[in-house]
């Protein structure tokens, strides 16, 4: 039912928001129903369908380790090439990135590739392009990102593709930002938060907004970086975004710092390191030595004494703590 309510079109985000509550209410009876299709080898077929349509949801609401154990059970029921089982290798990929398992994820986009290659699948194919320049840039090879990059956005232009166009747009814009053409990252970013505004999307609007505030940092405009990061952290919020939440509270970390509060700042890291330890997620390894030098900074500003009071203030906080803290002058 889930599955279906999902194939035939685009859901609005208001439709999408009551599909995804919905099927959190349902969550355990959707779990015992993929174990159900799971162990009966004549169900492999419902079993990728379930999962298919429970990536929304477990994207959605960052149960990053979850998917990956459904989708490992899924992917080995039935090796036929098939546009379901391509879908469901991208997903998994995407899920080992974020994780730091870049042999898995690698391994998954390419067979999803390959797979949308023998069908004759564009979409599929620039879909697995987006991702494998999506590890490259989380390994710090921006130059391969940018280059992949361009040719997705050139196919989703070409094909006016404005659901894929926007996360492409963002990639790209990362990229842009990380070899130092912030303002092609800065015009990126402003296409795709009027696109998603307009269409009501506020998911990929949150994204856009949270790549800009990093621009502004760039530029050290720190204020202005924190106001965007608060309307980011409210939206993530608001949707159940966990992942993007953490990692947006880390950035506002960073602009706090910046602005002279480094108690607050050491709070707010601490909080976005829990919520991203909790959900199983790891920093890239481009970046964990920014992060690592920004917790000796604090610590080295604040003293020890000082940096593990606020340290274990972040960690004590419940979550709708760290939002409201986030929101503090």
């Amino acid at each position: 039912k889930y599955a279906q309510s999902m194939r035939p079109h685009i859901l609005q985000s208001n439709d999408l928001a009551r599909l995804l509550n919905q099927m959190e209410i349902e969550h355990n009876n959707l779990r015992a129903a993929m174990n159900w299709a799971i162990e009966a080898p004549s169900h492999a077929a419902t079993a990728m369908e379930l999962g298919w349509a429970m990536h929304s949801l477990w994207s959605a609401r960052s149960y990053v380790t979850e998917a990956r154990q459904w989708l490992k059970k899924i992917l080995a029921l039935d090796p036929t090439p098939t546009p379901t089982r391509a879908d469901l290798l991208r997903y998994a990929s995407d899920y080992a990135s974020s994780q730091g398992d870049f042999e898995s994820a690698r391994a998954c986009e390419e067979e999803g590739m390959e797979i949308s290659k023998i069908l004759g699948d564009e979409v599929g194919i620039y879909y697995s392009l987006d991702g494998l320049a999506m590890m490259a840039g989380m390994q710090g090879d921006y130059k391969q990102a940018a280059e992949l990059l361009e040719q997705v956005l050139a196919y989703r232009r070409k094909t006016n593709d404005t659901l894929r166009l926007t996360p492409t747009l963002n990639n790209l814009a990362i990229a842009m930002r990380r070899l130092g053409n912030i303002e092609r990252a800065k015009q990126l970013y402003e296409e795709v938060i009027t696109v998603t505004k307009n269409m009501g999307m506020p998911r990929s609007f949150a994204h856009a907004l949270y790549g800009l505030a990093e621009v502004h940092m760039e530029l050290k405009d720190h204020a202005t970086a924190v106001q965007l990061l608060r309307e980011t952290i409210s939206i993530r919020h608001q949707v159940g975004e966990l992942k993007g939440l953490a990692f947006s509270l880390g950035s506002l970390a960073m602009s706090v710092n910046h602005l002279g509060d480094s108690v607050l700042a050491a709070q707010l890291e601490s909080a976005s390191h829990k919520i991203r330890k909790e959900l199983g997620l790891l920093i890239a390894p481009a970046t964990r030595a920014e992060n690592e030098n920004f917790i000796a900074l604090l610590r080295a500003k604040l003293g020890d004494a000082r940096f593990k009071k606020a340290w274990s203030s972040g960690q004590s906080m419940s979550l709708e703590k760290a939002v409201v803290l986030a929101m503090k002058e």
